[in-house]
């Protein structure tokens, strides 16, 4: 049942694979997006248990963080180097307010900044909520990347981690976003209107570019750096709703692999490039 779960799998890219139980935990209690951090340990957005876990490689949980500043955890990313203890972030986007939370990793422990507010949400249930998700970080030109999925826009926040707390009011609606604060100049729509429909994911591509997922139609669209519609591709013909994670890997246009979850067939799925261009193949059957 979306919203109960509390474990965390790990898929080996490999065709046919089967899950192998990474861990277990109430604290996990709708776990909905997951970020890695440097030194290894997966990090949690739990919409239901309203935390932030982290779980050590070898599977045992290091730590719930609890927070004010936490209001359903709804998406997560990393920005940092890796093994760069205490010059590193996460951020998280809440379901229930539609704000973006930074979580620094320091010297004296995790800092909480709510740098955005105002972004739109539907107050849905698991199953049907629509909030800022499918964040994701560009290292390259520290840009943090947000699914407003309830508006079907993306948005871009340049200059990232240097956006102070309350940098950025929102005010958010299907025909206009506009943005105020210390930091509104960092804060741009990328994208908006169709393609996008319902899109609630998303990854960064070795070129700049974002492969978004809408789970209103099941289609997976690619978006330039500078906003233009690249493809799209319809995944699933069958019911609505089969996208939510989306994850990417390659350094080129032929080794790159998007993996992908389908909830109509419980599988993972990997899109990749061929001459004849897109071809999905199961990975494995999600338990």
């Amino acid at each position: 049942m979306q919203g109960q779960g509390t474990t965390i799998e790990d898929i080996k890219p490999v065709a046919g694979s089967t899950p192998t139980r990474m861990t277990q935990s109430a604290s996990l209690l709708g776990c909905d997006a997951i970020a890695i951090g440097p030194t290894g340990n997966p990090w949690l957005a739990d919409y239901t248990a309203d935390d932030n876990p982290i779980v050590k490689p070898t599977g045992a949980l290091a730590v719930s963080l609890t927070n004010a500043a936490l209001k359903a955890p709804w998406g997560q990313a990393f920005s940092g180097t890796a093994g760069a203890t205490f010059s590193s972030a996460f951020y998280e986007s809440n379901a229930a307010d539609g704000s973006i939370v930074r979580i620094d990793i320091t010297s004296n422990g995790f800092v909480y900044d709510t740098i955005a507010t105002g972004f739109s949400v539907n107050g849905g249930q698991p199953g049907n909520i629509l909030a800022p998700a499918g964040l994701t970080y560009n290292p390259a030109n520290d840009t943090l990347y947000i699914v407003d999925s309830n508006v079907n826009k993306v948005i871009a926040i340049k200059n990232v981690t240097q956006v102070p707390a309350d940098g950025i009011q929102a005010t958010d609606t299907v025909a206009a976003t506009t943005f105020a604060g210390s930091s509104a100049s960092s804060a741009s729509v990328l994208y908006a209107g169709s393609p996008l429909n319902a899109p609630i994911s998303a990854a960064l591509l070795y070129n700049g570019a974002l492969v978004v997922g809408n789970t209103a139609n099941n289609l997976l669209v690619e978006i330039s750096p500078t906003g233009t519609i690249l493809d799209t591709v319809s995944v699933d013909s069958g019911a609505a709703g089969a996208i939510f994670g989306i994850a990417a890997e390659g350094t080129s246009t032929a080794t790159t692999q998007i993996f992908f979850n389908d909830d109509n067939t419980n599988s993972v799925v990997e899109l990749s490039a061929s001459a004849a261009g897109a071809t999905a193949h199961t990975r494995a059957k999600a338990r």
